[in-house]
């Protein structure tokens, strides 16, 4: 999946042919580059706390469940 794919396909060729041209200056897409870094970043930490969360809630669960069937509760 390309950066631009949810972009219209009209301002994507605006976008090339200014860019070809010179118009669009390199720190646009420097910006551009790094959103899309920290949105990765982004989406990855919130994975992993996803994935933290998930096994925190088994265990719990887990041990919950031990507790009640031996009786400890």
């Amino acid at each position: 999946m390309t950066k631009m794919a949810n972009v219209p396909p009209h301002l994507r060729m605006a976008y090339r042919i200014l860019r070809n041209a010179g118009y669009v200056p390199e720190e646009v897409d420097f910006l551009a580059e790094y959103i899309t870094f920290c949105f990765c970043i982004l989406f990855f930490v919130i994975y992993e706390l996803k994935q933290l969360l998930t096994n925190w809630v088994v265990r719990s669960y887990g041990y919950h469940l031990f507790c009640n069937v031996s009786g400890l509760r």
